[in-house]
């Protein structure tokens, strides 16, 4: 009689146990869309380091026509050419690291120009760069 009292007793806190766990995960889950930040919300600029009508600002329209259908806001493509890509690049290093400001760079911006300018040495080490990347919605 003793053995089957305690059997029941653990039972019972197993399944105590669950149900506060189940409880929790479903508060979790209720809660979570209250604390996430709406991203975007507001437009979203990329910057083109080339003249209008090239490859990298047709890439960058496209793309920006399609993340705007996605994300139901509105993405501005700026071209800002000059200085072989180093002004764009540096307008983009410089703007907040929020999100909202994108650059379409070719090997040549992120590869050699930090070889020839020391500022962008700083700005766009290999791991500044992949730091930067983490803010792409999933």
């Amino acid at each position: 009689m003793v053995a089957l009292t305690l059997a029941t007793t653990d039972n019972l806190e197993m399944m105590m146990r669950r149900i506060i766990g189940i409880a929790l995960t479903l508060l979790a889950l209720a809660t979570a869309p209250v604390l996430a930040e709406d991203y975007p919300a507001r437009p979203i600029r990329i910057l083109v380091p080339y003249a209008p009508g090239g490859i990298s600002d047709i890439a960058a329209r496209l793309l920006g026509a399609k993340l705007t259908e996605a994300w139901g806001q509105q993405v501005i493509v700026e071209n800002r050419p000059g200085g072989n890509g180093f002004i764009a690049v540096t307008d983009a290093a410089r703007a907040a690291p929020d999100g909202y400001t994108l650059v379409m760079v070719t090997t040549g911006d992120v590869a050699i120009n930090p070889a020839l300018a020391s500022a962008m040495r700083r700005w766009f080490s290999p791991p500044m760069a992949m730091r930067r990347t983490n803010r792409w919605p999933t």
